[in-house]
């Protein structure tokens, strides 16, 4: 299979802030590969705001020995915190790319998500902005996710200081709704569009993916308007609640504005650790 490299880029970055690489070695742990629903995301437990992103979609895995394949990995969900809509800008700057669409070569690009995250008011997994194509990248075939649709979709759930699921998948690959109806309409004659949810499955969160699926490696190099943030209170992101979390609240304890504040006190305290300790996985 030909694999490609998908360079995505932020415009307008202030300061570049810490590096996070998907299933890599973040601060000595190994993590799981990032999954392409709210429940396998992968979060990006990073202090403050996030300098570059590191992944790849790894099409579909091969047949083990027993006879049975991994899922297939044709997209790639982050948990992220949006600081700044009128900062957040995504952008794929890489060159037409070859790859292999399950199996038959071809010329693809990446295409970008935003979804609502776990602590929205109008709840997890629901579609906000999408887009195939950018106004500059006629040549390159990249993409630009910005912080406003342009398609008069409604901005209300735009809402800054939140956490968000941030998607990447190959063109073609497109999420849908548990009847799996699709959650964006792409216009047909605006390839620059950036979308709301307003396919016919707009309504509702996001349940699973349809269309071919691309494999290649990608990076999001330099982010605006974008943080760090945790799946609390798995709070060094091992996916496991347990010692480890709480000894991360006791390095940091008495802080203030720290993603350690579980119950949003304003402080890292005592009922920090109860929290952990009434959701121990072990």
């Amino acid at each position: 299979m030909l694999m490609v490299w998908v360079a995505l880029a932020v415009a307008g970055a202030a300061l570049a802030g810490p590096d996070w690489i998907e299933g890599g070695e973040n601060d000595g742990d190994f993590l799981p590969d990032a999954g392409p629903l709210p429940d396998s995301s992968q979060p990006v437990p990073i202090p403050g705001p996030l300098g570059s992103l590191t992944g790849s979609l790894k099409g579909a895995a091969p047949i083990t020995e027993a006879g049975l394949g991994l899922p297939p990995d044709f997209e790639d969900m982050y948990l992220v915190r949006v600081d700044d809509f009128a900062q957040f800008f995504v952008s794929t700057e890489s060159p037409p790319l070859l790859t292999a669409t399950e199996g038959v070569p071809q010329a693809a690009t990446a295409t970008l998500y935003l979804f609502t995250g776990p602590d929205h008011p109008a709840g997890p997994g629901l579609g906000l902005l999408a887009n195939q194509q950018c106004p500059t990248c006629q040549q390159s075939g990249g993409a630009t996710l910005t912080g406003t649709p342009t398609d008069g979709s409604p901005i209300d759930n735009l809402i800054p200081g939140l956490r968000y699921f941030l998607a990447i998948s190959g063109d073609g690959r497109f999420p849908v709704d548990a009847l799996g109806r699709p959650i964006f309409a792409f216009s047909p004659t605006n390839p620059f569009e950036v979308s709301g949810p307003d396919g016919a499955g707009g309504g509702s969160p996001i349940a699973g993916w349809a269309g071919p699926g691309v494999a290649g490696q990608y990076i999001l190099r330099q982010i605006s308007g974008v943080s760090g943030a945790r799946h609390p209170p798995d709070l060094n992101g091992d996916g496991r609640v347990n010692g480890a979390d709480i000894t991360f609240v006791l390095n940091v304890f008495g802080a203030i504005a720290n993603l350690a504040d579980l119950n949003g006190d304003g402080v890292v305290n005592g009922p920090d650790i109860s929290l952990i300790l009434n959701a121990w996985t072990g």
